[in-house]
């Protein structure tokens, strides 16, 4: 999906003219419908839906006609309506999980055509962004300029470069491109992105706060809101898995400086709270024992209700007993025995 179908899709999104399945399930429905005799009307309900959201490719075991099923929707969508198609699986995997690789290149010819794909380079350190590029494909002469550019900018670095399992990571031109730049190259573990975790952790982030809220509608206007992000992303954004400092200072070696800095800043406002402290409290008492009054001295039936009012730090606070002692004089030390009843 290109970047004008993707903010079409989003529109659909918003006006909530949308088909949601996950895969397993629409496969089992399209099954359920062959049975009963329904397929056709079920298709075309896939077929014609403004925006179609295919979700969680590969979780699951699918049916042996999984391939055609989806290369069918794919086929009848292409260039008519909006469709996503979400995976954890890389793209290369995908013709083994669907059991038809000429169907599945099929598929991926429409789904990637007028496509572009990012690709970034990222430091596992500082989290730092080193180099990004947005390419119509993705070959590995492409990969090879993309990391001599990052390498460019850091010269004295030997870097250990960390990627899937890609065709263009695995070619015998890419080994021998990593072996001559004086790198080393360690590729995950097939199925298991968390290996790349770092990196998957950017994609999220990129995704949820520059791609989908600001909705790119051309190719310049995608590079530049990315340039930007990534500018920001660098510079100003604090990153809470490096201390909350922002990757370019990490990189540059600046994080124990600024750290330390912090400390010193908090030390200086505990010192100046706790002098506040210490010059308030004299006053405080001062004007407690000039504020702690009472009325003149009152004398108590038996039987008769009491009232007697004093003043505590400015509130006028009426005590009531319903019970008083004998008749007596009271002042300052009846209060203090008997306010609390």
């Amino acid at each position: 999906m290109n970047l004008i179908e993707l903010n079409r899709a989003l529109g659909q999104l918003r006006l909530g003219r949308v088909t949601y399945r996950e895969t397993h399930k629409l496969l089992d429905d399209l099954a359920e419908a062959t049975i009963d005799g329904t397929r056709r009307e079920c298709m075309e309900s896939f077929v014609s839906a403004p925006l179609l959201i295919i979700d969680d490719l590969g979780m699951r075991k699918l049916p042996m006609t999984a391939a055609e099923d989806l290369l069918e929707i794919v086929m009848r969508r292409y260039e008519r309506a909006s469709t996503l198609l979400t995976s954890n699986r890389p793209v290369d995997d995908w013709g083994k999980l669907l059991g038809d690789s000429a169907a599945v290149t099929a598929m991926l010819d429409r789904l990637l055509h007028h496509g572009h794909v990012l690709k970034f380079v990222l430091d596992g350190y500082s989290r730092s962004i080193l180099h990004w590029d947005l390419r119509e494909s993705m070959k590995e002469a492409e990969i090879e300029m993309i990391l001599e550019r990052a390498k460019e900018k850091y010269p004295e670095a030997k870097p250990s470069i960390i990627s899937d399992n890609g065709p263009q990571f695995i070619a015998r031109d890419f080994k021998e491109f990593i072996r001559i730049s004086g790198m080393t190259h360690v590729r995950t573990s097939p199925f298991y992105p968390q290996s790349n975790g770092k990196l998957e952790r950017w994609h999220k982030s990129l995704k949820t706060e520059c791609i989908r809220p600001l909705t790119p509608l051309t190719v310049e206007d995608a590079r530049r809101l990315i340039q930007s992000y990534v500018d920001r992303y660098n510079t100003v954004r604090l990153h809470s898995a490096i201390g909350y400092v922002t990757p370019q200072d990490m990189l540059a070696g600046r994080q124990a400086d600024i750290h330390a800095a912090r400390d010193r800043k908090l030390e200086d406002a505990r010192r100046q709270r706790q002098l506040r402290r210490q010059q308030a409290m004299p006053s405080l008492f001062a004007r407690s024992r000039s504020a702690a009054t009472m009325t003149a001295p009152v004398a108590f039936g038996k039987r008769a209700a009491a009232r007697i009012k004093c003043r505590v730090a400015g509130a006028i606070h009426t005590v009531k007993f319903k019970e008083a002692p004998e008749p007596q004089l009271v002042g300052k030390s009846f209060i203090t025995r008997h306010l609390g009843e």
